[in-house]
């Protein structure tokens, strides 16, 4: 089996782990906005993001270090007490960081409780995770995206019917789901005969060790953190300008755009990443750049599809959207296009940067990635009170398109040196 046919295979794979939460992601918006309506989801919704936000910044370093450096970091013989000082450090700032929200009460009020035990328990499952990539073990991706999407989908329902239907039942139902998920792989693993951690006390030196990937990590942190940021802020502004029940509106359709292409085109990234790293690592440059032009070509042929699907059959598709949740504002089916063409342009963004992150020049991502953000604070601010939502909407295109075009300059000279 040639790499390219291997690539596709492992993307199918990873597919898997994008395609079933998906369409339980699907589902849990129709019942979340059905029983919460609108103006309870779209608090749901920013409170989330905040958690992600949070989740990004305090462990975004380690997970990007152990995608990267995971294939030399194993050679290590303390690279479990590495690992797990990394997660010990990520759960001390992550603590820090939403008490700090808690105590402004930004965006809204919250239980710090609830919301620390979901942002550790996020990360643990994002732990998990990656390891499972970085061994090149998609099956056990999709075993745990399988899990965790059906828990994640139960816990909140339960919790909506039974004590309130409210944006805090589905954070504590939440809790549950992604705290279950990761204790069943965890005890799983420690019971292998090679697991891939060993329950270690971090020591000085662990942490000590944990220097160069910190180095490597931390404007990546930022990176994740500052893009999440971005539809952040989309549901803040909107909030701000134009009301909570148009914002949950807001937030169920894009959630829904922004689905689809996370399970079409996502899966290509998962796949890619590790591979790409590993080739890069044992100097296979070309391999490396020619498994990336492949996946590019891959995923604008998928947009394609996508778009000329909903050009010819939105008739169709639009009501139909609106049928199953008849809680949201019809307005928003003038988002629809801008939202796709948005989605795509992000995830594309995803791949465009590879040259600047297998090169390790994190600090040019993070440079663009602030600049975008920029963009759509200005764009927000700018347009909201002028045009309304449809503002945020293409706002959304012009961000991303700005930061795929100066990934594109910055990584020119990189990519002509390959060939």
């Amino acid at each position: 089996m040639s790499k390219i046919d291997h690539f596709l295979k492992e993307s199918f794979i990873y597919s898997l782990t994008k395609i079933i939460p998906g369409l339980f992601g699907f589902v849990s918006i129709i019942i979340f906005i059905r029983f919460l309506g609108t103006e309870e989801y779209g608090y749901f919704s920013i409170l989330f993001l905040l958690i992600q936000i949070s989740s990004f910044f305090c462990f975004g370093w380690l997970r990007q270090a152990l995608l990267r450096y995971y294939s030399r970091l194993e050679k290590t013989p303390d690279y479990s007490g590495i690992i797990l000082s990394g997660l010990v450090l990520t759960i001390i700032i992550n603590v820090f960081v939403v008490f700090l929200f808690h105590l402004f009460k930004f965006p809204i009020k919250f239980s710090f409780i609830s919301v620390i035990l979901l942002s550790i328990s996020i990360n643990l499952v994002s732990l998990i995770d990656v390891l499972f990539m970085t061994q090149e073990k998609p099956i056990k991706v999709v075993q745990l995206s399988i899990l965790q999407s059906v828990l994640a989908i139960l816990f909140p329902f339960l919790f909506i019917i039974f004590v309130s239907p409210s944006h805090s039942s589905v954070i504590n139902g939440l809790v549950f789901a992604y705290s279950i998920t990761a204790i069943v792989f965890l005890i799983h693993q420690l019971k292998q005969h090679n697991p891939i951690l060993i329950l270690t006390l971090p020591t000085k030196n662990h942490f000590k060790q944990l220097q160069p990937l910190f180095q490597f990590g931390w404007p990546l942190s930022f990176w994740f953190a500052t893009s999440a940021a971005l539809r952040f802020l989309d549901r803040y502004f909107i909030e701000y300008y134009l009301g909570s029940a148009t914002m949950g509106s807001y937030a169920g359709v894009s959630e829904i755009i922004i689905k689809i292409f996370t399970v079409l085109l996502f899966p290509i990234v998962l796949a890619l990443h590790p591979r790409i790293m590993n080739l890069w690592n044992k100097q296979k440059f070309k391999h490396a750049f020619t498994l990336l032009r492949t996946a590019m070509i891959i995923q604008f042929l998928l947009f394609m599809g996508i778009l000329v699907f909903y050009l010819v059959f939105k008739e169709n598709i639009v009501p139909i959207l609106f049928k199953l949740i008849p809680e949201l504002d019809p307005e928003m089916s003038h988002i629809i296009f801008p939202v796709i063409m948005g989605g795509f342009l992000w995830q594309f963004a995803l791949l465009v940067q590879k040259p600047l992150e297998i090169n390790e020049k994190p600090r040019i991502m993070l440079l663009f990635m602030i600049i975008a953000l920029v963009f759509n604070i200005a764009g927000n601010i700018l347009f909201i009170p002028k045009f309304g939502i449809i503002a945020t909407a293409w706002t959304l295109v012009a961000t991303g398109s700005i930061y795929i075009i100066l990934n594109l300059i910055a990584s020119f000279k990189f990519l002509l040196n390959l060939k």
